[in-house]
């Protein structure tokens, strides 16, 4: 997915990728911000207002292991107040109550569990 809207010059693509234990991979496509023209600083977001920078949230799973529980809270109330959206992209995204609150459905036991 995150090749695939990389490739279309219309879209500003910030993804955050763990691999393992690791530290995360941060990438950008976005050049400067639009209403400030600055530079759009390449970090994890950790509070609301970086949240609502995107429109768009896609999550993966195990999002937990990346994103503190004050950074999904603060996520939540970007989505829930600040009109961003939210899209569980591989199912649950991870234990935090906060993606019972955030999602659209009601996840069963065999979907929320990683296929084998």
């Amino acid at each position: 997915m995150r090749r695939t809207l990389s490739g279309n010059k219309r879209i500003q693509l910030t993804s955050i990728i763990s691999l393992g234990k690791g530290k995360p991979i941060l990438t950008t496509t976005a050049e400067a911000d639009e209403e400030t023209e600055n530079p759009i600083p390449l970090k994890v977001p950790e509070n609301e207002a970086e949240f609502r920078r995107f429109p768009l949230i896609i999550l993966g799973r195990s999002v937990n292991k990346v994103l503190s529980s004050e950074a999904i809270a603060a996520m939540s109330v970007a989505v829930s107040e600040g009109g961003s959206t939210v899209v569980f992209a591989r199912g649950k995204p991870g234990n935090d109550p906060l993606f019972d609150e955030l999602s659209p459905a009601i996840w069963e036991e065999s979907a929320a569990a990683p296929f084998d």
